[in-house]
């Protein structure tokens, strides 16, 4: 069939899956281009025992290609193609079921194009029916462009039979998804071409190009309407920065992003509205950021479920315990320890508490029932964590008493181990003599077997001294401590680091200053590798260092690393908080000495 070529008029339709260049020609239908608009989910990849579904969405199909489903995720290394749905994601996420969603998404040829509303049900049509066995498995959509407002409307639909599909989607990614319309000239391209389809198809108004119009009431209308569901979603929007030849960007960060920092992550790839989406290995730069995120997004999903469903234990425990104590405390324990885990004390001390009740209550059990006393211990933690040292010296004290009855044995380690978290309460109640009288028993009664706790104790009450002062006492304690924890536990342990931390303070209150920064440059390069460079620790070990630095007169040196430790604490905390004013008073310290210095 020859086509017709208008010569007045040449336009692009800068929407969907891809940018086609419509050169205005009405081409006979191939016949294998039908293919392109048969509805289908095809399991792509299943990992063992998958923990989500993560369905992929394209956007419309401008050229009506027959491999537009799998083309919108394909790139191309060394003249090879990846399709990285298969051959890269399994790889980074292996608990997780792929599927690849094809839909009617032919815009510029098909005569009877289907609403977003109708491509919306199709998706939850064809994602029901695959969810059969598996129906509360958590769902991750990830779409390319004008195929986040489909899903964005497919999470919007009130029939019954999708509800559960629906509050089973924990996490959205959207490559370049027009939000709020696109920017730039790239709608008005889009009308232009929507008028020479209607014009030539004898069509009435096709509304799908709207959706590219900056601010189209469309895409109002669902972002007002998607707004209400934000809360139950994990979203990270991936925004392109480069240019498409002659266009330009076609849906910018003001249109890609939902600025909602609570729920949004946003990443920025340099690529175009077509290459956002197109990964060729794992090692491209791209790639690596976005799938940090998806394992982090995951990661968080996985953690909310879990909260959910210890919340909901919680309540029925609350509600309606269990009569039989030996289930009621298997349950409470369990709980407990899962809050004390998750730093959430307040629910723990509480959890404890009503297992201390019922083995009261209980003549069979009593105090000293070993359920009652893993209680009292863990709920004195969760009080000093909670800061309420004389409540958790109470209990650490019943601890101690209950740990002895147990044992027969008041030197044994279980005993020993509560009494130095005793001390430490002493200690911050400010009643350092009888902490100090703790920590020196718990010492003495230590067997030389059980190096743990000697170790822990010797480190405990270095840091004591440390905090009293008491310079040569802590370095006496802290040296040959710091040695054998390096060869008994290992050089990067946490107790290791905390250690070596605590005696190159205490060097540098002695004045040893060289030994001091030896200690602090290799413990900054610990912590860098185990931490990061953003995180607390690392950064008041900066702070230290730029310290000892200025001691020795290296001020140029002392005033980078200071700087570097105030610009990140003022990141983690706000302003006002504590650690940053000494540091900032550091720093003033250190940019007095230069001012001296150059005017010397």
């Amino acid at each position: 069939m020859p086509f017709t070529r208008i010569p007045w008029r040449n336009a692009f339709l800068a929407i969907g899956g891809a940018i086609g260049g419509l050169g205005l020609r009405v081409f006979a239908m191939k016949s294998r281009d039908t293919d392109a608009m048969q509805p289908s989910l095809d399991i792509i990849e299943c990992g063992k025992d998958a923990e989500f579904d993560i369905v992929f969405v394209h956007g419309l199909n401008p050229k009506g290609t027959a491999n537009h489903t799998r083309d919108t995720w394909t790139a191309e290394l060394n003249g090879q193609k990846v399709f990285w749905p298969k051959e890269l994601l399994p790889t980074s996420t292996p608990n997780v079921r792929v599927m690849l969603l094809a839909y009617n998404s032919n815009i510029a040829w098909n005569a009877s194009i289907a609403g977003v509303r109708e491509h919306a049900t199709t998706v939850m049509n064809l994602l029901i029916l695959k969810r059969e066995e598996s129906p509360n498995r958590p769902i991750i959509f990830i779409c390319h462009s004008l195929g986040g407002l489909v899903v964005k409307q497919a999470l919007l639909l009130e029939d019954p039979k999708f509800q559960e599909a629906i509050n089973s989607t924990r996490g959205l990614v959207f490559f370049a998804t027009p939000h709020r319309g696109a920017t730039g000239n790239a709608a008005q391209i889009g009308f232009i071409c929507a008028d020479i389809v209607r014009t030539i198809q004898q069509e009435g108004k096709n509304t799908l190009p709207e959706l590219l119009q900056k601010d189209s009431p469309l895409v109002d209308a669902l972002a007002r309407s998607f707004e209400e569901k934000l809360n139950q979603f994990h979203i990270i929007s991936v925004y392109e920065t480069r240019a498409m030849k002659p266009h330009g960007i076609i849906v910018g960060k003001t249109s890609a992003v939902l600025d909602l920092p609570q729920f949004e992550t946003q990443i920025d790839i340099d690529r175009d509205h077509s290459t956002i989406c197109k990964f060729p290995s794992t090692e491209n730069w791209g790639y690596q950021q976005f799938i940090g995120y998806l394992v982090r997004m995951m990661q968080s999903i996985t953690s909310t479920e879990e909260k959910t469903r210890k919340d909901q234990a919680l309540k029925k425990l609350k509600d309606n315990p269990p009569r039989d104590d030996t289930q009621f405390l298997l349950q409470a324990e369990q709980l407990a320890a899962w809050y004390a885990e998750h730093k959430q004390y307040e629910v723990s001390a509480e959890l404890n508490e009503r297992i201390l009740e019922r083995c009261d209550k209980n003549p069979d059990l009593g105090t000293n029932n070993a359920s009652a006393v893993r209680a009292a211990y863990n709920r004195a933690f969760a009080l000093q964590q909670l800061d309420l040292y004389s409540d958790s010296e109470q209990m650490y004290r019943l601890a101690i008493t209950g740990r002895q009855a147990r044992t027969g044995n008041e030197d044994d380690p279980s005993v020993l181990n509560a009494r130095m978290q005793l001390a430490e309460v002493l200690y911050l109640r400010s009643q350092f003599a009888e902490a100090e009288r703790e920590l020196e028993d718990v010492r003495s009664r230590s067997s030389t077997e059980d190096r743990k706790t000697v170790l822990d104790c010797q480190a405990s009450l270095g840091f004591l001294f440390q905090r009293l002062e008491r310079w040569e006492d802590s370095k006496s304690l802290l040296e040959p401590t710091f040695q054998e924890m390096k060869l008994q536990l290992g050089p990067t342990d946490e107790k290791t680091l905390l250690t070596q931390h605590r005696l190159a303070f205490v060097l540098q209150s002695l004045g040893h200053n060289d030994t001091s920064e030896t200690l602090y440059r290799d413990l900054l390069q610990k912590r860098m590798q185990k931490n990061g460079a953003a995180d607390y620790d690392t950064l008041i070990i900066m702070r230290d260092l730029a310290h000892v630095l200025q001691k020795r007169g290296d001020l140029r040196k002392a005033e980078a690393f200071c700087e570097k430790a105030s610009s990140g604490l003022k990141k983690l905390f706000p302003a006002g908080h504590v650690d940053i004013g000494w540091t900032d008073s550091s720093l003033a310290r250190i940019r007095r000495a230069l001012d001296r210095l150059n005017q010397a």
